[in-house]
């Protein structure tokens, strides 16, 4: 017995301490030539360059596919061949990896039902690591899922994966054009599911995100701008849509989603989740903002619920389009609690007040907001979207939505304000800028600070006050940030857009 019992463990231990590096075109002008010579455990490692490939994975266990220089220098191109990269059925891996790959131009044409156009899943749980996935496409009369992302019976953990611009072309029904996962344990974490199309003659489900029988665990993701276009007779959820399926969406971002005017229904723009079982899966909505999402009719722009047990908490749900927000077949299936919902809704600190973004596609909150330090501390998500800590500052009650503001530094920095006594040059900057004519006493010393949108203070310098003065941002990312410049009584400040 005791024989037996060490032998597995020695064997594992064999293969993985032999598992063996393939480069890739070094050693094999391809990726499918270097899946292909994989035994277990081993890794293909992919130079930077284009790859015009369909790629079908090998049975072998537990195989890394990574790249040397990341998404943008690595691109995997299907050449409207097929789908780029199909994995099916290789013993429920789950130690199976991609890392750092653009996955590109698949294309599944089909005369029947056709799924996943960039990735298809079957039988699997892999990782997905710093991948684009754009720009795929689905065309058939029949049913379609997943023109980026498909995955059947696959638990998948998505760690900064970009989901954009992926279309399904479908005569009758579509089935999340971003992404759709069926039958699978699914977790998503840092990742954005954005400006997915979806065109259907029939049905119209979930042009950002689609699952059914799932488990979902969302986290610090945005699914933005996705869209149900003409031609359907129904839609639902075009951002989001949940069938069947438990779990927690917390700190996520779901804006600007679009669901045609035309057919004859329209189910929430923003969230669609749907239950037909005697006891309903529960699904979690804390730290969401869902905002200015819009339905095509004046009933759930932001979030319809047929039949789910949704719980939200801590969450902003509002548009600029006429009509209602949430809409539930059953309202006893709907709680909302400590949130900011348009139109008003029966719970415990809810709020319905204009919750003063700071602009019409910029979510983060301005200062004078009333969902600030409104939120329930004790079911709050320790950091915000961005991985700001929860509250800010310390000792107060968290804010709404899945954005915090450091009340403590915007009590300094009126991010509304900006000054034109002086002038930033270039703007919008990639690397460096100027500061023109300041009006503060030459050779005075000066404090410079840099301030994201959120307020927070991410570079500062001391100068001596000169009729010129130079910023280096090169260690920013791009975005808003706002430049504060102090003598210690008197504060300028001007709005700078940094561009990569």
């Amino acid at each position: 017995m005791k024989k037996l019992l060490v032998t597995p463990v020695f064997i594992f231990f064999i293969i993985s301490t032999q598992a063996t590096v393939h480069n890739v075109p070094s050693q094999y002008a391809t990726i499918q030539l270097g899946i292909n010579s994989c035994a277990a455990f081993d890794t293909v490692l992919v130079d930077a360059g284009t790859y015009t490939e369909n790629i079908i994975w090998s049975s072998a266990y537990g195989i890394k596919l990574m790249s040397v220089s990341g998404a943008t220098a690595t691109i995997i191109n299907g050449n409207a061949a097929g789908t780029v990269l199909t994995i099916n059925g290789t013993g429920n891996d789950s130690d199976l990896v991609i890392d750092g790959f653009t996955i590109t131009n698949g294309s599944n044409q089909s005369t029947s039902a056709a799924d996943g156009g960039g990735i298809m899943l079957s039988h699997v749980h892999p990782t997905l690591r710093n991948l684009i996935v754009a720009d795929n496409h689905i065309g058939t009369p029949y049913w379609a899922y997943g023109a980026g992302i498909y995955g059947n019976q696959a638990n998948v953990t998505m760690i900064n994966v970009q989901v954009f611009r992926n279309t399904i072309d479908s005569g009758s029904w579509s089935y999340g054009a971003g992404v759709h996962f069926e039958y699978g344990s699914i977790k998503i974490y840092n990742s954005e599911i954005t400006g997915n199309l979806s065109n259907s003659t029939s049905w119209s489900y979930g042009a950002g995100i689609y699952l059914t029988n799932c488990t979902i665990e969302m986290n610090q993701t945005k699914i933005e701008g996705n869209k149900g276009f003409d031609g359907a007779i129904w839609y639902y959820g075009a951002g989001f849509y949940a069938e069947e399926t438990s779990g927690e969406l917390s700190n996520v971002l779901v804006a600007d989603n679009y669901l045609s005017s035309t057919g004859n229904y329209h189910y929430g723009a923003g969230i669609s989740a749907v239950s037909y079982a005697t006891v309903p899966p529960v699904l979690k909505l804390n730290d969401v903002t869902v905002g200015n999402n819009t339905s095509g009719s004046t009933v759930a722009n932001s979030i319809y619920n047929d039949g789910d047990s949704l719980i939200i908490t801590n969450s902003i749900i509002w548009s600029s389009a006429s009509g209602t927000e949430v809409s539930s077949s059953n309202p006893a299936q709907t709680l909302i609690t400590y949130s900011d919902v348009e139109g008003g809704h029966a719970g415990t600190g809810n709020i319905n007040s204009y919750p003063l973004f700071m602009s019409s596609n910029d979510y983060h909150l301005q200062l004078s907001s009333p969902c600030i330090a409104a939120a329930d501390s004790l079911s709050s998500s320790s950091v915000d979207l961005e991985n700001n800590p929860r509250p800010l500052p310390a000792g107060n009650n968290p804010d709404m939505g899945c954005y915090e503001i450091d009340e403590s530094s915007n009590a300094i920095v009126d991010l509304a304000k900006n000054d034109f006594s002086f002038t930033v040059y270039p703007n919008p900057s990639a690397n460096k800028c100027m500061i023109h004519n300041a009006q503060f006493t030459m050779g005075a010393t000066v404090t410079i600070k840099v301030y994201n949108m959120p307020g927070v203070a991410v570079q500062s310098e001391i100068q001596n006050q000169k009729s010129e003065m130079s910023m280096d941002f090169s260690t920013l990312p791009a975005g808003i940030y706002f430049i504060q410049i102090s003598d210690g009584e008197k504060t300028l400040q001007q709005k700078i857009v940094i561009e990569r």
